[in-house]
């Protein structure tokens, strides 16, 4: 496997930035996820680092290798797209043999049948050797799919919305199979979504894109924990994170539109600069305190809607006159629509934005 490395890549779409000035680098045997809404670029990275695209500015690097004007054929990577892209009337067995049976590849009829029943056992399709494809299920399609660029062995896999036609069980299975695969395999594998729930759970690092600008590149927890701005924070996480618009004033915190206020702690205002004016807060809805009764330290809420998720419930409470709030609290919580409840945060937990550039305002 290789490590691949995108350095100040633009592509153009009749004048229109697909993708701006875009440098990303990718370790190798590395699960990478580029995660962004739709139109974000994602595709459009993934078109450019395969060679199907050329980009306008900027170069592309596998290996260490310059393949900036290489043909798709000769970068060595392996596509896996949203469609399937298998022959119909072609069986298991012959659409995984098929790239295989290029000129180019000279690989001896021994060795390719190796390679297909090793891959047919690892993606646990074996018993689908001898089957039509047209015949199989939406979930084995993917996986014949999946197959025939493991079968090449190619220097990096890259894969764009793989599981997005597929129903919420079968993807999260298919998550499952895909990560323990690519750990199996020693895989570099670049992965695009717009899905929160599998770059979370699946990559190693997430790179955040929008407009075709990479926002923010870490780990899973960082991005989570510490998202760059507000878009970052507003698209991880499930249920979405509480923006609130909010001034900070000798250490108090007064929410916009309720008379509600917050005495800071003191290691919150240092993580802030001290910081004093109008900001943005997020708090996501874990970490929203709710109790039946009020002390110092709590705020009056109404619940507004409780939505029971089985192990927790989501629970909607309106503060002042028009803004919600949402909180996560144990599946045994019981409050009427209506009533009155007592929230708070765990200040530490409180992310601050600056109101006019809607970056993070955390040191």
């Amino acid at each position: 496997m290789a490590a691949i490395r995108l350095d100040s890549v633009t592509k153009k779409y009749d004048g229109v930035i697909a993708v701006d000035d875009l440098t990303l680098e990718i370790q190798d045997q590395e699960f990478y996820v580029l995660l962004g809404p739709t139109g974000a670029g994602k595709t459009t990275t993934l078109r450019c680092l395969s060679g199907l695209e050329s980009a306008h500015e900027g170069r592309v690097f596998i290996d260490n290798k310059d393949v900036t004007d290489w043909s798709p054929a000769n970068r060595d990577v392996a596509m896996v797209f949203q469609q399937y892209s298998l022959y119909p009337n072609y069986t298991v067995r012959e659409n995984l043999s098929f790239p295989l049976k290029s000129r180019i590849r000279n690989i001896t009829p021994d060795e390719r049948n190796r390679r297909v029943e090793y891959v047919a056992k690892t993606l646990r399709i074996d018993h689908l050797l001898d089957r039509a494809t047209d015949k199989l299920s939406g979930g084995e399609m993917q996986r014949v799919s999946i197959g025939r660029a493991i079968v090449r062995e190619p220097q990096a896999f890259l894969m764009d919305e793989p599981l997005s036609n597929l129903d919420a069980k079968l993807r999260e299975a298919l998550r499952l199979e895909l990560k323990r695969l690519q750990r199996e395999l020693g895989a570099t594998l670049l992965y695009v979504t717009h899905d929160q729930v599998e770059a979370m759970s699946m990559a190693d690092r997430i790179g955040v894109i929008r407009d075709g600008v990479l926002i923010q590149s870490d780990k899973p927890f960082e991005v989570y924990n510490r998202p760059k701005n507000v878009f970052v924070a507003g698209f991880v996480g499930t249920p979405k994170i509480n923006f609130l618009e909010g001034h900070v004033t000798d250490g108090n915190l007064t929410l916009k539109g309720t008379t509600d206020t917050f005495r800071l702690k003191t290691e919150v205002m240092d993580k802030i600069g001290n910081v004093s004016g109008e900001v943005i807060v997020g708090i996501r809805p874990e970490d929203v305190n709710l109790q039946q009764q009020q002390d110092e330290n709590t705020c009056a809420a109404m619940i507004y809607l409780v939505e029971h998720m089985g192990m927790e419930n989501w629970v909607s409470v309106r503060i002042g006159e028009h803004q919600q709030i949402r909180a996560v609290t144990d599946s045994a919580f019981e409050a009427d629509v209506d009533a009155t409840i007592y929230y708070s945060f765990e200040q530490e937990k409180l992310h601050f934005f600056d109101q006019n550039t809607e970056d993070s305002l955390v040191l």
